[in-house]
């Protein structure tokens, strides 16, 4: 598909909600913080064809990290990382079908299908990178770092892939 006009309504309202959410963090139990922009990803995810989602989720990243004023080798590995995130878990659910009609207009059981296939490669691939990135920074294994990251938050981060889903849905 070809890259013509501008993204579909959901998908810019889920691009505003992405940003505001990229500011909104809860504490973690091992004294860290965890973002819940991760609902409007997931939910881009399915409402928005490629490339929109990527460029919202990797547009609300950009914002949030140069407001933070993070490092530059950071913010180009985080945005760089939400934009391949995004980009191959589009390209998943879009293999399925097309992403704006798979909650609505298909067979139930494809839209939880597509439920899955996007929340599960946005987080598995999310976490993985990170993990790589740290472990390979640090001289840790991958194994210790992947735990150590996020033993503390698949919880909520399941649950904000779940609320993402409801979100698109809605």
């Amino acid at each position: 598909s070809s890259v013509s006009g501008s993204a579909p309504p959901p998908a810019r309202i889920l691009a505003i909600c992405g940003l505001v959410l990229e500011f909104i963090e809860v504490p973690t139990p091992r004294h860290g913080t965890l973002s819940v922009s991760g609902v409007a990803h997931v939910a881009t995810i399915l409402v928005a064809p490629p490339p929109w989602g990527a460029l919202a989720v990797g547009g609300a990243v950009l914002a949030h990290q140069l407001v933070q004023r993070r490092p530059a080798t950071r913010i180009a590995f985080n945005v760089a990382n939400h934009v391949v995130t995004v980009s191959i878990a589009s390209m998943a659910v879009g293999a399925i079908g097309a992403p704006p009609l798979l909650l609505t207009d298909q067979a139930i059981p494809l839209g939880y299908i597509a439920a899955a296939v996007a929340a599960l490669t946005y987080y598995g691939l999310n976490v993985g990178l990170t993990a790589t990135v740290i472990s390979l920074a640090t001289g840790r294994r991958f194994g210790y770092v992947l735990a150590i990251n996020n033993r503390s938050t698949l919880l909520p981060d399941l649950g904000a892939g779940t609320l993402g889903v409801l979100l698109a849905a809605s």
